[in-house]
């Protein structure tokens, strides 16, 4: 994949079909201390039922991310509270795809939200970048030493 060009991806419900792929998943060393686990956040959607996980496929039914978002109790907006793309398929525009599709699928559940939110540690310069990129900025407030971001959703 190029520069400037878009992977095609799709969002999947979690279960037995894939499973085993999504907890798979693993990020870069030097993402490690910044992205929890997926199974830490499998363990959180089942405990929370706000929380829906995605699988994230490629165009050819591979398993290459994991997103999670949820409508926040405490904050009664939309939240994504995890996104992240294996390590062998970094850098190929599935991160990008992989929001997009999220924001659009959040949209639809929620159609009189007009945002959406995210939280990122200020240290994590290439997530700060990627949010950045995808449309994101800051609101100006800090909830558990993150950073709060937000964008637009479409109508």
């Amino acid at each position: 994949m190029g520069q400037g060009t878009t992977a095609a991806v799709t969002l999947h419900r979690v279960d037995d079909t894939c499973r085993a792929d999504v907890l798979g998943l693993r990020v870069t060393a030097g993402q490690d201390g910044f992205v929890t686990g997926v199974a830490a956040a499998l363990e959180e959607a089942a405990a929370v039922p706000e929380c829906v996980p995605r699988a994230v496929r490629d165009g050819a039914g591979r398993v290459v991310g994991f997103v999670m978002y949820a409508l926040d109790r405490n904050e009664h907006a939309p939240w994504i509270y995890r996104i992240l793309v294996d390590a062998a398929w970094q850098g190929r525009g599935f991160g990008r795809a992989a929001m997009e599709a999220a924001v659009a699928e959040i949209a639809a559940a929620w159609p009189l939200q007009p945002r959406v939110y995210l939280g990122v540690r200020p240290d994590n310069t290439g997530a700060v970048a990627f949010y950045g990129a995808c449309g994101f900025r800051p609101n100006g407030r800090t909830i558990g030493g993150e950073r709060v971001l937000w964008r637009s959703l479409p109508p």
